[in-house]
């Protein structure tokens, strides 16, 4: 847990010093404590701290299962970060926590909202890193039209570019060129559309 110990070598140098200014200044909350440890794995991944942002993510997992209920959306997000984490090195053991994620996402929240978008967006990102093309084009293409009908109800500028980008990468993993071609265009036509 991250308010082991200091000396606990399980954890990296800076997971480490987290916990003890941590509890040195307080006496957080386990959700306090959980959202912390999400939110600091989500950073660390961004600055490619992937040890330090895994270690906090299954944290904030443990946490999380520990006090909420196993359908709670709080435990699809910190599954979906460490999913997220792990899909960089390992897509076989990502698959089942973004898997997990979007079950849990796509049952309490609509079908619109970021968390699951971003889960459905992983899972094909993960498929296609595994090689099951059929299965990631099937849960790209879903995300895209939600996101495409969301975007049409109301006045919002084009398609976020990650399902772009992801489906561009599908495709031209599967050797299927025109396809590509296709969402790549899209890419271009949002990024003119947005000003860039």
């Amino acid at each position: 847990m991250l308010l082991r110990k200091s000396g606990d070598s399980s954890q990296p140098a800076s997971a480490q010093k987290l916990a003890g200014t941590i509890r040195m200044f307080s006496r957080p909350s386990a959700r306090s404590v959980a959202s912390t440890a999400g939110n600091l794995a989500a950073l660390l991944m961004s600055t490619d701290r992937f040890a330090e942002a895994e270690a906090l993510a299954r944290e904030s997992l443990e946490i999380r299962r520990a006090k909420l209920p196993p359908d709670h959306p709080r435990i699809a997000g910190s599954l979906l970060v460490l999913g997220r984490i792990l899909l960089r090195n390992n897509a076989a053991a990502s698959e089942p926590l973004l898997r997990e994620a979007l079950t849990i996402s796509k049952d309490k929240l609509p079908a619109e909202h970021r968390q699951v978008v971003t889960a459905q967006i992983e899972l094909g990102h993960c498929l296609t890193s595994l090689g099951r093309f059929e299965e990631a084009e099937v849960v790209l293409l879903d995300v895209h039209i939600t996101i495409q009908r969301a975007f049409d109800e109301s006045d919002i500028s084009p398609l976020p570019p990650l399902i772009l980008e992801r489906l561009v990468s599908l495709y031209t993993a599967w050797n299927r060129p025109s396809d590509a071609e296709r969402y790549r265009n899209l890419q271009r036509n949002s990024i003119i559309q947005d000003g860039g």
